[in-house]
């Protein structure tokens, strides 16, 4: 996140779907794509990055979950990374 609160082109979410879209969505028909994607994350996406994601969402039908050590009771992503610990978990 640059400090001016908008999305940065290092952020994970950011590169993830202008890879998705640059290299795997430029030649196909919107209309009859079917996208679901897990995110797996350390840290919740923050604000501007969840605007990205949405404007995905929108834009191509997409489902996108987000699993992360942040969000209260996720238990999901402590069962896929049981070693990982972070100071929020």
């Amino acid at each position: 996140m640059d400090s001016d609160n908008t999305p940065s082109w290092n952020d994970s979410e950011n590169k993830m779907i202008r890879d998705l879209e640059d290299n795997y969505l430029k030649e196909l028909d919107i209309d009859k794509l079917k996208i679901e994607i897990e995110l797996h994350s350390i840290y919740h996406p923050c604000s501007k990055c969840q605007e990205v994601i949405s404007i995905f969402q929108k834009t191509y039908n997409a489902k996108i979950k987000i699993w992360s050590t942040e969000a209260k009771g996720n238990t999901r992503f402590i069962e896929l990374y049981p070693n990982l610990s972070t100071k929020n978990n």
